[in-house]
């Protein structure tokens, strides 16, 4: 199966490890998402709560106001799914492009399994660990200072 997402990601705020998102995608309700992961390269367990609205500019104007906004990410994403994991293949706008692995592990998986699978795809798609970046998009273009706050609804 492949899907086709085209989106950009208005960063409201990130804590430390922690991100709080709002995904405008195109013909879709658009998304509010927190997700949690260590920041660190390589397979990792991450943990997210999404939320959808039909009414994101709205909601982007509250969480600008509670929380403020670090900056935006747009990317053209294609979805791939390959057993239990999809395969992002992402066109970041400022950085280039990524693939990322995200395998959605079963109740009874323990999280060296997920680690196998991830390094058997990574084999497999000719990934190295050299490859391999540390951080999320907002991250990395905040090192650049790629990223403009005020294009968030183009």
């Amino acid at each position: 199966m492949i899907i086709f997402v085209h989106s950009y990601d208005i960063h409201a705020f990130v804590f430390i490890q922690t991100y709080f998102q709002l995904r405008y995608l195109q013909s879709k309700p658009s998304q509010v998402i927190f997700y949690e992961r260590d920041d660190e390269i390589g397979p990792k367990m991450s943990n997210y709560h999404i939320a959808t609205t039909d009414n994101p500019n709205s909601l982007m104007d509250v969480l600008s106001c509670a929380l403020g906004q670090k900056g935006v990410v747009k990317k053209k994403r294609l979805l791939y799914l390959v057993g239990q994991t999809r395969v992002h293949c992402d066109e970041v706008e400022g950085l280039g492009h990524f693939v990322e692995l995200e395998v959605l592990m079963k109740e009874n998986q323990s999280l060296k399994e997920g680690e196998e699978i991830a390094k058997d795809l990574m084999s497999k798609l000719g990934v190295k660990e050299a490859d391999l970046v540390k951080g999320a998009y907002i991250d990395l273009l905040s090192e650049q200072k790629v990223y403009t706050k005020d294009t968030a609804r183009e």
